[in-house]
């Protein structure tokens, strides 16, 4: 078999089914609905492969291909029972692959914002952690980037529901907000109760802390990603105002600013106490945080 690596857009060839192999965590798309897949084996043992996989080498000289594009119908042929396959071979790095399997992907159907967002991990890590080279090689505008690197806040749980389609991307991008474990919980109640995304939001609205209330210094909290505010500047689904979902790191960040004032008044008082008004709303309004401690808002 004549190859020629060195052209620009490879060439095309048929391939034994044995040489072509699937690379572990490569393919942007992680989720194969099996009523699909069994719907495509019957259309390839009916009309064949009509469409030609993307395939590079393993390594020069050793023989064998990686799948770059094309892996549910790599799947499905091997399934219907073919013996070889048409393929277009070309030689990539890491990166131009991962690209290339990335805007395949997203030029069809069905493929999630979760595996866009752990897609677009795997290219950012690949330019050094260059954001701007990694949004020009994706294509993808600024804001799509920024939410989907945003969703990775998400626990792998959530990204996983989301990819399989049990829950919706408003689901996901508000328990994002959330810490992980509170996260987890929520996650198995809008699951098993069907909880919609409005109906999450109200939740978590009322769950949250107001931000604007707090005595504390807010500057690390530009950035969290338990503040909706940021949310709010990428997410289509997000909480009103600047709440905090971490309630831990709250009470923390409170405890460490009144110490302070408590410190500062000494100065000019002999005794300080601090009464527990400020305490005692907050059980009041949060009785599921303060009761049911880790099951998240729901």
């Amino acid at each position: 078999m004549e190859t020629n690596l060195t052209k620009q857009n490879g060439y095309s060839d048929n391939l034994p089914i044995g040489d072509i192999f699937v690379k572990e965590g490569f393919n942007p798309r992680k989720y194969f609905d099996p009523t699909e897949h069994l719907e495509l084996v019957g259309s390839i043992k009916e009309n064949g492969i009509v469409q030609p996989i993307v395939v590079r080498p393993v390594t020069k000289g050793t023989g064998g291909f990686w799948v770059v594009c094309g892996e549910r119908r790599f799947r499905a042929a091997k399934d219907a029972g073919l013996t070889h396959i048409p393929v277009m071979v070309r030689e990539l790095g890491e990166t131009s692959a991962m690209v290339i399997a990335i805007i395949e992907n997203a030029q069809r159907a069905n493929i999630t914002p979760a595996e866009e967002a752990q897609s677009a991990r795997d290219v950012l890590m690949g330019c050094g952690n260059d954001r701007q080279e990694a949004i020009r090689l994706l294509g993808w505008s600024q804001s799509k980037f920024d939410s989907r690197m945003l969703l990775l806040h998400a626990d792998q749980a959530v990204l996983d529901a989301l990819t399989e389609r049990k829950i919706k991307l408003g689901h996901a991008e508000l328990l994002s907000q959330l810490p992980t474990d509170f996260q987890v919980n929520t996650l198995a109640k809008i699951i098993s109760e069907g909880f919609s995304v409005s109906d999450l939001k109200g939740k978590l609205a009322l769950f949250s802390l107001d931000l604007s209330k707090a005595c504390f210094d807010k500057t690390e909290c530009k950035t969290c990603p338990h503040n909706s505010s940021l949310q709010a500047s990428v997410f289509d689904d997000h909480i009103e105002g600047g709440k905090c979902a971490n309630h831990d790191c709250y009470g923390v960040k409170t405890k460490a600013a009144m110490e302070i004032k408590k410190v500062g008044l000494y100065e000019q008082y002999a005794v300080v106490f601090f009464d527990g008004t400020h305490q005692r709303q907050l059980r009041h309004q949060l009785p599921a945080w303060a009761e049911r401690r880790g099951q998240g808002p729901v």
